[in-house]
């Protein structure tokens, strides 16, 4: 099973569980003076009993392809940007990493200082204390950076297969 596909697979699980919640909702109880949905209250309860059961086995099902999601990303490795790491550290980076460094390039800025506002006279000038152009090139890496990953991402979720659990 390729990876978009267990990641469609975990989706279409969990909107059964869904669903046989709906019907556990609307079979597990019922007025004195009303009739069961089914034949009999026995079989209404079995009934019950049975999407109980059966979203107890979608939940371990979900969950054995998570965990095999999680080692193929452990393990298929790519490069993207000059960056060669594992599946689960290219989405460390972006999920996590590259909005510290985005911020840290953020920071620079001369909107800090508004000579009007202190009383400081017009001929002082603001002076930046970085390269503008260092500033937009890391800015720009970072956004290339995670279009690949992205793009590379497409093709790898496509065509690798999950490492099933042993």
């Amino acid at each position: 099973m390729k990876i978009i596909e267990a990641l469609k697979r975990m989706k279409l699980l969990e909107k059964r569980i869904e669903t046989n919640n709906r019907n556990i909702t609307e079979y597990s109880s019922k007025l004195s003076n009303e009739k069961p949905i089914f034949a009999s209250e026995k079989i209404q309860e079995k009934e019950v009993k049975s999407l109980i059961q059966a979203n107890k086995d979608l939940i371990i099902e979900i969950l054995k392809l998570k965990r095999s999601i999680e080692v193929t990303n452990l393990t298929v490795t790519f490069t993207a940007n000059n960056v060669t790491d594992t599946i689960s550290g290219h989405l460390f980076r972006i999920r996590r990493l590259n909005h510290l460094i985005r911020n840290t390039y953020m920071a620079l800025n001369a909107n800090k200082i508004k000579p009007n506002s202190m009383n400081i006279s017009n001929d002082i000038k603001i002076e930046k204390l970085y390269d503008e152009k260092e500033k937009q090139d890391g800015l720009r890496n970072i956004m290339d950076y995670e279009s690949e990953v992205s793009a590379k991402l497409e093709v790898i979720n496509a065509t690798t297969d999950i490492i099933e659990e042993k």
